[in-house]
């Protein structure tokens, strides 16, 4: 009974320490698991499974929040803070965070006192960047639940329902009833009179560049600031007509709002999609809509396969990406439409069985299709073993298509844009100039690859410091099995034994 105690005794250290150890050496790709995504044409933001966020791209404007400010550009991602909730983009080169205990930080491009720090118009580029994430002082009574931004302004929501904006108001994006100017200014967190909203509560906020919307309790969608391409959403197509206030659009009963560049997105309380806005790239996902704008909501009510089938779906949720824009059914399936060149709608356009098909005019998908998954292939694994060819393809396996339900459209900027399956993993596709896509190299991706935030090569080294733990830990996993086999088959043939003595007397 000793030895089996023992043995046991064994056994657990073994485990416990395996699970201490091996949980502690993050490298592999699943390790650097990313949870949520935002970012810009030219850099991209990473929030990953200990809240913890990174970015990589262009730091001209030290919107990547390591302190230093310049034309260096960063394809190895860099730890920026922890305790990160949520963080959004700015066009213009700009971050705005939430961390988990509710404050809020600021980095990046303040010409504009987007940044919500005090300053006011700045033009002298030596002096209004913020290289390192810096306090927002805002009474802790507002609980910021939500953020917005546009080129060069930012929006914010309470749990409360109120809404606060900071920074141009150059087509009255702020939504203060201000002159709209090149040098009108609002360096610092100013609530939007609520009356603005008939007094109704505020539950989503969402920005283009020059265009803010909001989202009330009651399902109306307000919009402020430049009517551009018909976004303010009132049947007026006036593209140089400014709104200083909030004004009700013809939008009804809506439970969410999704925008990007010059094209915005609403569902509906009932489920069903609606899209405004620009269409130059058949990103309304209406095969028979021809016009070019529309002031007016448009519902998108037919889904296709790749194969031209139409595909009857219930709607689960809506995001915008401006030039390419996604919906996703209650089935976990993702269907995209828009510019496609770079792989954005999330598979090949331009390949030859695709040449005849209906559902693409050029490059642009101009109805809502299904988009396929297929097997990942470990770029890790693939250097542990010394094949070098993954170097120059895309990490999947084509031959071998998989069911991946999706569970969240978390965001994209339309050339580029990441998802989240039910089993929580993060996929993305498109553009992938500079690793933005967080595919693990730079090629792009016409599928979607499972995102990670490791690189190829020169990835953070202190990753390599910490191998030296995996080769003793598997060396003790085998030898203290070597050694419970054999005091296990000893106990048995010694019991085995004192049996057969036992019997003989």
């Amino acid at each position: 009974m000793k030895k089996i105690f023992t043995i046991f005794i064994i056994l657990g250290l073994l485990i416990l320490y395996t699970n201490v150890e091996v949980s502690a050496d993050e490298i592999v790709s699943d390790e650097y698991k990313i949870i949520n995504y935002d970012g810009q044409q030219n850099f991209s933001y990473f929030i990953d499974q200990n809240n913890t966020l990174y970015a990589s791209g262009t730091n001209a404007s030290g919107q990547l929040g390591i302190g230093t400010i310049s034309n260096e550009t960063r394809i190895n991602p860099v730890k920026v803070m922890e305790n990160v909730k949520i963080i959004r983009s700015g066009k213009n080169g700009f971050g705005i965070i939430l961390t988990m205990s509710g404050d809020l930080y600021a980095f990046g491009n303040n010409q504009f006192g987007q940044l919500g720090l005090g300053t006011g118009f700045n033009s002298d580029s030596n002096t209004n960047c913020i290289a390192f994430p810096t306090l927002i002082d805002l009474n802790k009574q507002h609980k910021i639940i939500d953020i917005a931004c546009g080129a060069q302004h930012t929006l914010l929501l309470t749990e409360n329902g109120e809404v606060f904006s900071f920074g141009s108001n150059l087509t009255g994006q702020l939504g203060q009833n201000l002159e709209a100017s090149r040098k009108t200014v609002l360096g610092t967190p100013t609530m939007i009179n609520q009356e603005y909203f008939n007094n109704e509560k505020i539950i989503q906020i969402a920005s283009t560049e020059f265009t803010s919307f909001a989202l009330s309790e009651k399902g109306s969608v307000y919009a402020f600031g430049e009517n551009d391409k018909g976004l303010i959403c009132n049947n007026d197509l006036d593209f140089n007509q400014y709104y200083l206030v909030p004004t009700k659009t013809l939008l009804t009963s809506i439970k969410k709002i999704s925008a990007k560049s010059t094209t915005a997105m609403a569902l509906s309380e009932d489920n069903k999609v609606f899209i405004w806005g620009n269409n130059t790239f058949g990103q309304f996902g209406i095969k028979d809509y021809k016009e070019v704008y529309s002031a007016t909501p448009l519902e998108i009510n037919r889904f296709y396969n790749i194969d031209g089938s139409v595909e009857e779906i219930d709607v689960k949720d809506i995001c915008c990406g401006g030039i390419t824009n996604f919906v996703l059914s209650t089935n976990g399936d993702v269907f995209a439409f828009g510019s496609g060149g770079n792989g954005q709608v999330g598979f090949d356009v331009l390949d030859s069985s695709l040449k005849d098909s209906s559902l693409i005019e050029g490059s642009n998908v101009i109805v809502p299709v299904k988009v396929d998954f297929y097997r990942s292939i470990n770029i890790e694994e693939k250097i542990n073993s010394g094949d070098e060819t993954y170097k120059g393809i895309l990490p999947v396996d084509k031959s071998s298509k998989i069911e991946v339900e999706v569970d969240e459209l978390l965001s994209s900027i339309g050339t580029r844009t990441f998802i989240k399956d039910d089993k929580g993993n993060v996929w993305s596709f498109g553009s992938n100039a500079d690793g933005l896509a967080g595919s693990g190299n730079i090629v792009n991706c016409i599928y979607p690859v499972r995102s990670t935030l490791y690189r190829v090569e020169n990835y953070d080294k202190t990753v390599e410091q910490k191998n030296y733990l995996i080769k003793p830990v598997i060396t003790l996993i085998i030898v203290f099995g070597l050694a419970a086999a054999w005091l296990i088959t000893t106990e048995i043939k010694g019991y085995n034994m004192r049996k057969r003595i036992k019997q003989g007397l």
